[in-house]
């Protein structure tokens, strides 16, 4: 019982530690927002064809008329209530879109951690029992090699390695 307490009091203090650096990146994604060309009143309205009052009456609803500090305030609020405002692409709000998407990403991740692991536990496993073998030599070559190249090229690899065959077992009940 202590062991518990005492990892929830250091689980306790690594969340606390890590709220500096949650403000820093709100921060910097609120002040890249301002920094980065277009005007988002422009693109929520009806398209770059829209009128000044459409696109005034927007900036008006977004708050973008108001100061920068103003704006700041008014955003790490709305995040810290769990307002995330409305998607760009969809329309709707971010909430809804993250409850429709969630499950599928989840399901997605914990498949791809049950699949490593399920690989790399009796990979290693053999390895480490049979060492200079072939299985050996494969998990050691398929690491190395895993190594020299970055994720950006092997995660597109993977998907499509994993993804391909998937499809042909892809449910039908399944939207999208």
């Amino acid at each position: 019982m202590a062991a518990f307490g005492a990892t929830v009091i250091r689980a306790g203090r690594r969340f606390l530690s890590s709220l500096p650096a949650l403000f820093g990146v709100l921060v910097f994604t609120f002040l890249l927002m301002r920094v980065l060309p277009g005007d988002p009143a422009v693109f929520f309205a009806s398209g770059p064809n829209a009128g000044k009052e459409e696109i005034e009456v927007i900036r008006k609803q977004m708050g973008l008329n108001k100061p920068v500090p103003e704006q700041l305030m008014l955003y790490l609020y709305d995040v810290g209530s769990g307002n995330l405002g409305r998607s760009m692409m969809t329309g709707q709000l971010v909430t809804k879109d993250l409850r429709e998407r969630l499950p599928a990403s989840l399901e997605l991740t914990f498949t791809a951690l049950l699949i490593a692991l399920l690989s790399a536990v009796p990979l290693g496993v053999l390895a480490a029992l049979r060492p200079g073998s072939i299985v050996d030599h494969g998990v050691r070559f398929f690491l190395r090699a895993r190594r020299l190249r970055p994720d950006v090229r092997f995660g597109p690899v993977a998907d499509l390695c994993l993804l391909l065959p998937a499809r042909a077992c892809a449910r039908s009940d399944r939207p999208g």
